[in-house]
């Protein structure tokens, strides 16, 4: 009996030996840099204690959390900077869906804790400046919510929220939205928030020389880099849609896929989120896109208001997305997966109920995809996690800043998820990549 004790024993202890083996190689990053899909979520204890400054030749995707909407912030290759969306949604923890609290904390307002995002990531530069500011489309979670009761900017008649905001705060060259001068389409956007935004431009043209551009589908000389494009042949922001135009593939043309408005009646129009704008960024290999709160309908809606699938066939395959419409349930169609095949997808969830489950069915389905998955969430409840608990150790994070950071030439980035509660170090909680670009 001893003897078959100790033999026993040992097979114990080597299938303990081997199952540690194994879940070393499942974590461990392959010779090309790929990770595989039954990755753990990364070892913070690996990961630097901050992030490292730009340095030119990077491109910096920062996705910043407000808990507000989405703002996200890009240092291309050669500094250049934009600034996509500026949230500051006023919906409360109170509300039905509740929106999350202000992140990090309720001393400053989504907007300010956006400009010392801002600020911190550009210290070491000559001059903290935007060259670009884009607006997805005119909802208070990518622009900044409107009342009375917010304070009045000390430059013009305007109040301060989101956008209006941070252009107070970070001078600004040029801004870029979906329907300047006349907003008028579908419908004329005459809202107390839209007129103020107005009165925000008017008085930064007049006073501060700023530029406002519509957006202008099809182009890739619009959104350019401004200090060394020479150097960066490599590098380029195509547009793909706004207000139903849609890129082509073709040169810089576009075709129109909304209805002319006579044929339809007013409850027919386009939403403002089909309204979106669409990007897609190439620097060398690497690619990425950008849809604002792009979405699909139901097979029983009229074809023309699934903008995902009009916009999908001309984006193709890309390496990295920001997820159109927070994740939401009308976000992220399985065709639209099929054609693009992010290897990252980051969703900044700004309502308890982001991002729906049905919409973690689509992005880890076969039917979408195969292959590695990486899905990056800046915010999440414990409520939510039980409610998606079979997909959340798939999850790379559910907390906190996500910034994409691409490697000199485009050949490989790496994913940094950082915690929004430090104000000013933004500390490293993790680390993922490197990925070698498609």
């Amino acid at each position: 009996m001893k003897l078959k004790d100790k033999t026993m024993g040992k097979i114990k202890v080597s299938i303990l030996l081997f199952g540690i083996l194994f879940l070393h190689l499942s974590c461990t990053t392959d010779s090309n840099g790929d990770v595989d899909d039954t990755e753990s979520p990364g070892d913070s204890t690996s990961a630097p204690k901050t992030l490292s400054d730009w340095e030119e030749g990077y491109l910096d995707i920062h996705a910043i959390n407000t808990g507000k909407g989405e703002a996200t912030f890009f240092i291309m290759p050669d500094g250049t900077t934009m600034l996509v969306d500026a949230s500051s949604s006023l919906i409360s923890s109170s509300e039905t869906p509740p929106g999350f609290p202000t992140r990090p904390n309720n001393t400053k307002s989504s907007g300010q804790w956006i400009s010392t995002y801002i600020r911190n990531t550009m210290q070491k530069f000559q001059e903290v400046k935007l060259d670009y500011i884009m607006l997805s489309h005119f909802h208070p979670d990518h622009m900044g919510g409107y009342s009375d009761d917010l304070p009045l900017s000390q430059n013009g008649d305007y109040r301060l929220s989101g956008v209006t905001e941070v252009g107070d705060e970070i001078p600004f060259d040029h801004v870029v939205d979906r329907n300047w001068p006349d907003y008028d389409y579908p419908v004329p956007l005459n809202s107390s928030r839209m007129n103020n935004y107005n009165k925000f431009l008017n008085w930064h043209i007049e006073n501060r020389g700023a530029t406002v551009e519509s957006f202008n589908t099809g182009a890739k000389d619009q959104i350019v880099l401004k200090k060394s494009p020479e150097k960066y042949p490599g590098f380029e922001i195509r547009n793909i849609a706004s207000n139903g135009k849609v890129w082509t593939g073709e040169g810089n043309d576009y075709k129109n896929t909304f209805p002319a408005l006579d044929n339809l009646v007013q409850s027919e129009y386009p939403s403002e989120n089909d309204c979106s704008i669409a990007f897609r960024l190439s620097y060398g290999e690497f690619d990425y896109f950008s849809g604002g709160d792009l979405n699909f309908q139901a097979e029983d809606k009229a074809p023309w208001q699934n903008i995902e699938a009009a916009v999908a066939p001309v984006i193709g395959q890309v390496d990295a997305i920001k997820a159109n419409h927070h994740g939401t349930y009308d976000a992220l169609s399985k065709p639209f997966l099929k054609a693009l095949k992010p290897r990252t997808i980051v969703i900044q969830a700004w309502r308890v109920v982001q991002p729906r489950l049905a919409t973690l069915e689509k992005i880890y389905s076969t039917e979408s995809y195969s292959g590695a998955k990486d899905v990056f969430i800046t915010n999440m409840t414990q409520s939510k996690k039980q409610e998606i608990q079979r997909f959340i150790e798939r999850l790379r994070s559910t907390q906190g800043h996500v910034v994409i950071r691409v490697k000199p030439g485009g050949e490989s980035y790496s994913v940094y998820v950082l915690d929004e509660t430090d104000e000013k170090n933004y500390r490293v909680k993790e680390v993922y990549g490197p990925y070698s670009s498609k």
